[in-house]
Order: C-alpha cells, then sequence, then structure tokens
C-alpha cells in the first residue's frame, strides 16, 4: 500500500496503541514510538520524529530569505515520502524497505534566523516532551542546519543527549571534530576539500598572484587555512585581508581593513557570506579592488545571495561594477543531463504537480513566520532547477533510513524492554553508508563523517545580467560549468556557454606582476657576523662577571667596588643580547616572534644602557662627593644607597616609558 505524504501525521494524531521507545533511567533524549499492528511482537512500525533546523529568515528578522531553505526541507520530505513507501526511484537500494525495516519518519521544521539561539532552545523543549506525547513528539534524530556557525552550538547539545545530528549545509572544516562533535555527521562536503578548488581554478587560469578577503571566524579561518594550503603547494602568491564579522560592518571600518589589499592584483578570493557582501564588495570597488578589469571568485557561501536569487543594483554603482562579471563556486548537489538528476528532477516537478497532497503537505509544514513572511510555494517553483540543498536534504534522511536499518540489524534491536541502538550505534552506521542518489554516489568519510570531497559534483556561477529596466540592473550567478572527480582529476563540463568577465567580454582580466621589491633583509653574512660580535660580548661579560665575583675581595677589586662592575658587565650583556632580536627579519621569522622581537630590541637596549652608565655615574658622583668634602677638611660618609638613587630613578623612568608605549603602542 502507498501511504500518502501525510499519512504518519495523521497516524499520530488519531492516536492509538504507541508504546514510547526510551530509555526508562532517563526520560529526556531520544524517542520513538511503537505501533503493533497486530498481535504478537514481529509486525509493528516505529514512528520516529526528525525535526529539522534551517534559516528561514535573516538574523535581524527584516528579510525572507527561505529560499534554500524551503528547498532542502522539500528535498527531505520528499525522501520521507520515499523512505516511508519503499520507493527506490531515486535510490535503487530503498525499493521495498518498508516491507524490511519499521522505521518510519515524521517532521516538524524550525526557523534558526541563523542565529544558534533559536535551535538550541527549541531542541532543549523538544527533548523535554513527554515520551508518551505522540503528537507532539520528542525528537529521534535531527537534520540542520545550514550553517556552520548554527551547526556547531546544536552539535555540541545533539551530542550531550546522544542523538544522531545530519547537516546537508553546514561545510566547517571544525565539525570534523569527532571529540567535539561526536555524532555530528553531514551530507555535504566539507570546506578542507572544496576550498581547495578556489585557488585551483584561478591556477588554472593563470593567476600567480591573488587577493583574499575573508570573514574572521570559524568558517572563513578554516577555509583560508585551506587555500593557504594549496597555494603553497603550487607557488601561488596570496595576499590574506580578515574581516571582523562578529559586529555588523561599516564602509569606513572594511577600506581600512581592504588597504592592504594590493590593487594591481587582477584576480581575489572572497570568502563571506550574504550579511557581508554590499558593504565588503562596495568598498573594494570604491579602492579599485574590484570592479572593471578584476576577477572575485566567491565560496558557496554566497550562492544563497547570488545563484539562487537575483540581486537589483542601481546601473552604474560600485555594487553593480563590483559583481558583474565575477565567480561563485558552490557545491551543485545533481548535475544536470546525468541519469541520476533527471530521475530526482521528476520526482521534483511531481511534487508541484499535485498540489492537493504533496505541495500542500510541504506548505503545511513550513514555519510560521512572526513577521509575517509567507514561506509557502507554488506549483511553479518545482518545475525550476532544484538546488543543492533539495539533494543533501533528501540523502540526508536517505541515509537516516539505512544507517537506521543497519543499526536494528548490527544490535539486534526488538524494540522491546528498551532494546533499541543508541546514537552513538547509530552514528557509528551512519558513517558506513554508501549509496547512489541524485547527487552521484553519497559516502561519508570515516574519519570526518562528511561526504567525501570527490563524490560530489560542484557548479562553476558566472555573475551576469539578467535584467534591465534602464535605471536599475539585476545580476544574478548562472550556472557556467559543473566540475566532477573521474578517479583521476577534476573534470569541467561546461553548459554550452562563454563566461563574461567584468569587462563585458570574454577576456580574462590581465596577469599584472606586482612589481618586485627590494625587502632589503639582513644578508646571511651580516647576520652571522653581527650575532659572533654579540655572542663574544655576552661570554665576555659573564667570564669577567663571574672573575669579579670570584676575586672580590682582592685588593684591586674591592678598591675598584665590584657591586658598579656587576652592573656594568649586566649592562653591557643586556645591550649585546639586543642585537639577537634586531638579527631578524620575516625572511626566517613568522610574524609574532617579529612582533615580540621588535619590542624586545628596546628592552633590552634601554635597559643595558641605564646599567651601565648609571653604574659609572654613580661611581663618578661617589667620588666627587668625596673629593668635594676633602677640599673642606671634613668627613664624609658616602654609602652604596646614596649613589645608587641615580640608577633606580633612571631604570624607574625607563620602565615607566616602556610600559606605557609596549602596552599602548607597540612596534
Amino acid at each position: 500500500m502507498v501511504t500518502a505524504m501525510d499519512y504518519y501525521d495523521n497516524l499520530r494524531k488519531d492516536g492509538g496503541s504507541f508504546i514510547p521507545i526510551y530509555n526508562s533511567s532517563n526520560h529526556v533524549g531520544r524517542n520513538m514510538h511503537r505501533l503493533n499492528l497486530t498481535e504478537g511482537d514481529n509486525d509493528f512500525i516505529i514512528l520516529c520524529n526528525i525535526p529539522i533546523f534551517l534559516r528561514y529568515t535573516s538574523e535581524d528578522k527584516t528579510q525572507d530569505v527561505s529560499n534554500v531553505a524551503y528547498a532542502g526541507s522539500a528535498g527531505a520530505m520528499l525522501a520521507m515520502y520515499h523512505w516511508n513507501n519503499g520507493n527506490g526511484v531515486i535510490v535503487k537500494d530503498i525499493e521495498g524497505m518498508n516491507n524490511k525495516c519499521p522505521l518510519r519518519f515524521t517532521t516538524e521544521i524550525t526557523d534558526t534566523y541563523a542565529s544558534p539561539i533559536t535551535p538550541v532552545r527549541t531542541f532543549t523543549d523538544m527533548i523535554t516532551r513527554d515520551p508518551g506525547d505522540v503528537v507532539n513528539p520528542q525528537p529521534f534524530a535531527v537534520i540542520g542546519a545550514l550553517y556552520s556557525t548554527v551547526s556547531v552550538k546544536v552539535a555540541t547539545v545533539t551530542g550531550v543527549y546522544d542523538m544522531l545530528q545530519v547537516s546537508p549545509g553546514a561545510t566547517s572544516e571544525k565539525l570534523s571534530d569527532r571529540k567535539l562533535y561526536p555524532i555530528f555527521a553531514r551530507t555535504i562536503p566539507s570546506d578542507a576539500g572544496s576550498a581547495k578548488l578556489l585557488p585551483q581554478r584561478l591556477h588554472e587560469m593563470g593567476a600567480k598572484y591573488v587577493n583574499v578577503v575573508y570573514v574572521s571566524n570559524d568558517y572563513g579561518n578554516a577555509y583560508v587555512n585551506s587555500i593557504r594550503k594549496y597555494a603553497a603547494s603550487v607557488g601561488m602568491n596570496i595576499t590574506e585581508v580578515p574581516i571582523d564579522g562578529s559586529a555588523p560592518l561599516t564602509k569606513d571600518t572594511v577600506k581600512e581593513n581592504l588597504k592592504l589589499l594590493d590593487s594591481r592584483i587582477n584576480y581575489a578570493i572572497g570568502v563571506f557570506f550574504r550579511e557581508h557582501y554590499d558593504v565588503i564588495m562596495e568598498a573594494a570597488a570604491e579602492l579599485g579592488v574590484a570592479g572593471p578589469g578584476k576577477f572575485w571568485l566567491f565560496c558557496g557561501a554566497l550562492s544563497e545571495y547570488l545563484v539562487y536569487d537575483t540581486q537589483t543594483f542601481q546601473k552604474g554603482s560600485a555594487l553593480h561594477t563590483a559583481t558583474f562579471g565575477n565567480g561563485i563556486l558552490s557545491e551543485l548537489g545533481g548535475a544536470r543531463n546525468l541519469p541520476e538528476y533527471d530521475a530526482f528532477k521528476k520526482q521534483w516537478e511531481l511534487l508541484g504537480d499535485d498540489p492537493d497532497e504533496s505541495l500542500n503537505y510541504i506548505n503545511s509544514k513550513q514555519p510560521i513566520s512572526p513577521q509575517g513572511f509567507n514561506f509557502n510555494r507554488t506549483n511553479e517553483y518545482f518545475h525550476e532547477e532544484p538546488n543543492s540543498q533539495s539533494f543533501y536534504g533528501y540523502d540526508a534522511v536517505i541515509g537516516m533510513g539505512i544507517a537506521g536499518c543497519e543499526a536494528i540489524t548490527k544490535h539486534n534491536s526488538t524494540f522491546l524492554n528498551e532494546n533499541v541502538f543508541s546514537g552513538e550505534q547509530y552514528y557509528d552506521s551512519f558513517v558506513n553508508i554508501n549509496f547512489a542518489s541524485g547527487s552521484g554516489d553519497v559516502m561519508i568519510d570515516k574519519e570526518t563523517a562528511s561526504r567525501t570531497f570527490l563524490s560530489s559534483h560542484y557548479l562553476l556561477s558566472n555573475i551576469i545580467e539578467v535584467g534591465n529596466n534602464g535605471d536599475d540592473v539585476t545580476l544574478q550567478g548562472v550556472g557556467y560549468a559543473y566540475m566532477f572527480h573521474d578517479g583521476n582529476n577534476w573534470e569541467n563540463i561546461t553548459y554550452g556557454r562563454e563566461f563574461k568577465y567584468s569587462s563585458g567580454t570574454t577576456n580574462q582580466p590581465e596577469f599584472l606582476v606586482p612589481a618586485e621589491e627590494n625587502m632589503n633583509y639582513i644578508s646571511k653574512g651580516v647576520r652571522g657576523f653581527s650575532l659572533t660580535l654579540s655572542i663574544i660580548a655576552m661570554v665576555v661579560s659573564i667570564i669577567f662577571l663571574v672573575y669579579t665575583f670570584i676575586k672580590r675581595d682582592l685588593r684591586q677589586i674591592r678598591y675598584s667596588q665590584p657591586s658598579f662592575l656587576y652592573m656594568i658587565c649586566i649592562g653591557t650583556f643586556l645591550m649585546a643580547l639586543s642585537i639577537l632580536p634586531l638579527s631578524l627579519d620575516d625572511s626566517i621569522a613568522a610574524d609574532w616572534v617579529l612582533n615580540t622581537s621588535c619590542q624586545l630590541v628596546y628592552w633590552f637596549f634601554s635597559f643595558g644602557f641605564v646599567t651601565t652608565f648609571a653604574a659609572l655615574f654613580s661611581k663618578l658622583w661617589r667620588m666627587h662627593k668625596v673629593m668635594k668634602a676633602s677640599i673642606a677638611m671634613r668627613r664624609v660618609t658616602v654609602t652604596r644607597g646614596d649613589v645608587l638613587i641615580p640608577f633606580f630613578v633612571l631604570l624607574g623612568c625607563n620602565l615607566i616609558i616602556l610600559t606605557v608605549w609596549t602596552s599602548v603602542n607597540p612596534v
């Protein structure tokens, strides 16, 4: 019997003899509901609620950004429909699975607002529901979120409650850390692999010098780390500019950062999000590092803004010229003209062609917007190209189903007397899934629990004009080519159109190589000679210091006043030591080492100079007081404390100046 999309939701509402399946020692966490279909223990189904956490509204709650989220949720619900019915029209492995496996899926959807607060709070409410509540059940597993910054928080909580979490969109490499996120997985590759394709694409185009602008957070830092590694492997020179995305950006602040870019370099990589795009690119255009003659290749995080949606700018404005002719490299999901894509596309279109059941059901599941946004779609939506989240959301549910059935078999789960596999065992089965889907072969890397980099398709989009009303221009990323790995190399299959660059032509920007600068690095000979003299001076200072201490009772040493001799030795040692940090430059040391060494030069030399010459001054002052008293024919006692006062005054002044300098405005 083929059941409708809402069949198991209605089954929950109708009630019945459902038996909650949970750990009786802890009602907080994973829960399922068993329904016996006939008498006995062998004919039953297990209802599993899998909530979905996706972003429908912008973080400031002023914009409807539901296009990607709706696609991901619709893809997931299509997969639940196929799974519940054992329909293998897209994934052959699940054909007839409804007769072999008792798991049946239902869902509910939460708008995350691109913030971890809402999903964590909602998830906490879900796990504290009454275990016996079938209509509003506790979760069995979790799908989401789209953004890495949200997923890292949610994954921390799901790990605590033994809840498998599968994301169709979060790509940060940080989420691959199994110690921090023990049962988090994803059906999309991590940035560790995909980030290499951006510099690789520019390298194939011939670019040797590339500017990199990125938002400085977990996502951006991990992404750029992969770019660095690839650039170093091929000899590509990159100039990096981090942008602090933790607070709202202003154009003036961004401009100050972007001034570090070399305007002579015509190729750039952008790693940031839609909320940063306008400010960064407008500032870049005004500084001459974006616009005509330049080419920017953006990461997939901007596909939601510029590929799955259109953007309208004033004709000739900074944002218009800075956006036109650039590219976006993003995860594709399914690739057009492949048989598996065609099979998915056909099922996708059927969702829209059945408004009384499929479309109405999907729309009814969308979150209700307190801001008044309508997230529902019409049948025309399903006759457009499905975006990547449609595929990855579909794969997440199918993977959960296959993994669940594997866990049942492997751990002999009878769903009686709390005999059910754990979330950790569920995760172990998930990382071993391998099936063919609309997005190609879905294979999970066991080390990172992410879809393998080489099993996914990628899309290179060209941002071109798709509308013009005279005053305003509408731009959108249009597919230029898709990339896939043939087992040896990445292959590019174009969609039959030429790439149009910022000049309005198909000619690539010139490769202007920045003029070679003479960095005036310290030569090996000069450095070696200087360090040799420095070491000699320090060794001699130590020898004289030790000699003075050993011979301190000799009349000659005693008359020379050992305390002053000690000070002179220590002072000359410190002055000689200042040559060591002075000998460093960025040809042999990292920036943080240079920042420290530059400041140490002044500390060592200042204290050494003061110590040495304060000793000489104090000694001369002592002699002066004695000679002056002898002329007056009077007796005078000059203590060591009297003559050390100048030393401590000078030392204190240096200490105050250097401390303030280092704290307020270091070198």
